[in-house]
């Protein structure tokens, strides 16, 4: 598609602005309000109490009770609907007291609703009551117990993060594994221990691993009943997702065979003359020599936020980027 487009130039430094909700009020309105904060407190100690008793029960009947790869258990928090969740202060990380994931659902009134499954060690019971204690007897924490809801046992489906995709009920299926891991520990023996759990438990396991800072990510083939297993008996887990398939092989062909799948793809490719969508890429240069952005990308719009470099992308940077913009 042929365009001249001006490019964008960014001179001004910039200029911060305090933040006003579209409700016109300082954020507190989307706090939910609370008749009585003794009623309220005495309500979530019971909803704690009562996910402990239920652990328990459940551990025993799994066979998870003295397993050393399991020392504590995953709650799902969760606030009112249409209403805010303060999850900032329901980590901490010097006590092993843990977020795993933050999840944005919507009701039947299509009001959001934001809920978090936290991790917290054997150790750590008191964390919550301590927080529930200022929030019934003081004004302290009011910002934070005062968003929560309703607090929970933490079960399999609130560590299933993939929106659009069902979890494998009978018939295993691979699935991403993102485990939690402290910046002081070694992750090789965070992956041997989960690792040790699948082989006892007999489900399927890749090698591979994609490490992140405090997350690592493996794969297993497995079920729900299996996943759930594996809750139950590592307290190692962030979330499970479906497992997205890998594109790593074409890294792996040959010029010639990635050739074949270039010209393929341009034999299919339809870019219209009437489209008036534009990407502004802010990056050092964009080359344009590729089969695949040639089409899209003319001479004339080729630009860099540093001129003394030139358009040449030295780096192939900007160059995947645009790549990325134009087919994803």
């Amino acid at each position: 598609m042929e365009s001249k487009l001006s490019n964008l130039y960014i001179n001004k430094a910039g200029q911060s602005f305090d933040y006003k909700p579209a409700n016109g009020g300082g954020g507190r309105e989307n706090y939910p309000p609370r008749a009585s904060r003794r009623s309220h407190a005495e309500k979530l100690e019971a909803d704690l109490i009562s996910a402990w008793e239920e652990a328990s029960q459940n551990q025993e009947e799994i066979g998870a009770v003295f397993v050393p790869s399991r020392h504590g258990v995953y709650l799902e928090i969760k606030g009112q609907a249409g209403f805010d969740l303060i999850t900032k202060s329901l980590e901490h990380t010097s006590q092993h007291v843990r977020i795993c994931n933050i999840k944005l659902e919507e009701d039947s009134e299509n009001k959001k609703i934001v809920s978090t499954t936290v991790f917290v060690p054997d150790n750590k019971r008191d964390f919550f009551i301590k927080k529930i204690n200022k929030y019934r007897e003081t004004e302290s924490e009011e910002k934070v117990i005062g968003t929560i809801e309703s607090i929970n046992l933490a079960l399999v489906e609130d560590l299933w993060m993939s929106e659009k995709t069902k979890m494998p009920t009978t018939t295993p299926q691979w699935c991403e594994v993102w485990l939690m891991y402290e910046a002081k520990e070694t992750v090789s023996d965070v992956i041997d221990e989960f690792f040790e759990i699948c082989h006892e438990r007999n489900i399927e396991y890749k090698e591979q691993r994609i490490i992140f800072p405090e997350r690592v990510v493996l794969g297993v083939r497995a079920n729900k009943q299996q996943l759930s297993e594996l809750q139950w008996l590592s307290s190692r887990i962030a979330e499970f997702r479906i497992m997205v398939t890998p594109t790593g092989f074409y890294e792996s062909l040959s010029e010639s065979d990635q050739r074949d799948f270039v010209q393929d793809l341009l034999c299919r490719l339809d870019v219209s003359s009437r489209s008036n969508t534009s990407v502004c890429i802010l990056d050092t240069g964009v080359n344009n020599g590729h089969d695949l952005l040639a089409p899209l990308l003319s001479d004339e719009n080729m630009h860099t936020v540093d001129l003394e470099k030139g358009v040449n992308d030295i780096a192939d940077h900007g160059t995947r980027m645009a790549g990325i913009a134009s087919y994803f």
